[in-house]
């Protein structure tokens, strides 16, 4: 057990829809064609470790690439670590082309796992103690994320997202 992050793709009758049932949210990101799709993207736990690589922060920035860990609407019922988020198509769009003009290279040179364990990040611990066979699986996620983002700014999708 732990916090898990999810991500679904929304449509604007989707947002406008879930707005109205804010309790159908959590059904909506974890719905399993969504993931089988690809409108549905699960970080597992290292979620917090993927959003430091990308901003080399552990928290919440001005960056765009600071999507995962954002100031965000909160929108329906706490779900063990609070509501789901709203991440709209225009931040989603900002966010993707951000993330187009950065390398899985230059991510690679600006990996730091023992930063991530000073700056309290998420499973920072295992992720030092696993070397740099975590990067390759951060990069991973970030590579998903790069696809999932594309999708979504293709069709004006927003997200929304939860921590469970």
């Amino acid at each position: 057990m732990g916090m898990v992050m999810c991500l679904r793709l929304a449509s604007p009758a989707d947002v406008d829809r879930l707005k109205g049932a804010p309790d159908e949210i959590y059904d909506f990101v974890n719905d399993e064609s969504a993931y089988k799709s690809g409108e549905s993207l699960d970080f597992d736990k290292e979620w917090h470790a993927v959003h430091f690589l990308l901003t080399q922060s552990g928290g919440a920035t001005d960056d765009a690439l600071s999507l995962l860990i954002g100031n965000n609407s909160e929108i329906g019922p706490d779900h063990g670590y609070g509501p789901a988020w709203l991440i709209s198509a225009e931040k989603l769009a900002a966010f993707h082309d951000a993330l187009a003009r950065v390398s899985n290279t230059t991510l690679a040179e600006s990996y730091d796992s023992a930063a991530m364990v000073a700056d309290d990040v998420y499973i920072a611990d295992v992720l030092h103690e696993e070397g740099e066979e975590a990067l390759g699986f951060l990069l991973a996620h970030v590579d998903r994320l790069r696809e999932f983002s594309a999708r979504g700014k293709a069709v004006g999708s927003a997200v929304f997202g939860l921590l469970t």
